[in-house]
């Protein structure tokens, strides 16, 4: 079971990589590091303490597809958990403001308390509409293990100011379809907001603050729960 969650520099990346037709053929970029006072993913909260990196890697393979990759690498302070995820994908741009998308995901645990197996297998597909600072994603993830699916809606906003300062606020609904829980219906709920700012022409830094809902699915084993965390992303 795993997220690519990933979080909001991910979701960037890949609405700005897919949105342009880039003649080049290069290789572009971010390599981010992060601290996050609790691991939660997908409305399950796991331990406190969650270090992590990730490198993201996206090219343009025509003016209207482009592909992408990367490696997500995980641990918390306690040395209970580690994690090592491979992804990729390709993205397609039929339109001006529209971005379809197929994904697929290698988790690899090395130490993980909350699961029993060595690795899991996800699928994604994902649909984006980016109109002025709104964006819309629907993303549907397939989970082997669970031989189930997990829908999810996101509603972000974008606000930026003069002093390069870059807020984010983020709605997400998730809804369960035997995923790991006995029955389907409304599954976890997040609201988030980050602040991000330029340290240099290639680096960033983030700040976050999220609130995760237990929904019916989760209700019975789960509970709502503030946490936060810190990023420096360089890109290239």
């Amino acid at each position: 079971m795993k997220r690519n969650i990933r979080m909001g520099i991910l979701a960037a990346s890949l609405i700005g990589g897919a949105a342009r037709a880039e003649e080049s053929a290069a290789w572009s970029g971010t390599i981010t590091a992060g601290y996050d006072t609790r691991y939660v993913l997908y409305g399950y909260r796991y331990a406190r303490h969650l270090y992590h990196a990730d490198t993201y890697l996206s090219r343009a393979a025509t003016e209207s597809v482009s592909l992408w990759g990367g490696g997500w690498y995980g641990c918390f302070s306690d040395g209970t958990y580690r994690e090592l995820d491979l992804y990729g994908g390709a993205d397609w741009t039929p339109r001006e403001r529209w971005t379809l998308g197929l994904g697929y995901s290698l988790f690899n645990y090395f130490d993980a308390p909350f699961t029993e197996d060595d690795e899991g297998h996800e699928f994604t597909a994902y649909a984006i509409h980016t109109t002025g600072p709104f964006t819309l994603t629907l993303r549907d993830h397939y989970d082997l293990t669970a031989e189930g699916h997990l829908a999810r809606a996101i509603l972000a906003w974008t606000r930026e100011w003069p002093a390069r300062w870059t807020l984010d606020a983020e709605a997400e609904y998730g809804h369960a379809f035997h995923y790991y829980v006995e029955e389907d219906g409304p599954h976890h709920g997040q609201f988030k907001l980050s602040l991000s700012r330029p340290i240099t022409e290639t680096v960033s830094a983030t700040a976050f603050v999220a609130r995760t809902l237990a929904l019916d699915a989760l209700d019975e084993f789960e509970r709502d729960d503030t946490f936060g965390g810190v990023s420096v992303t360089r890109s290239f």
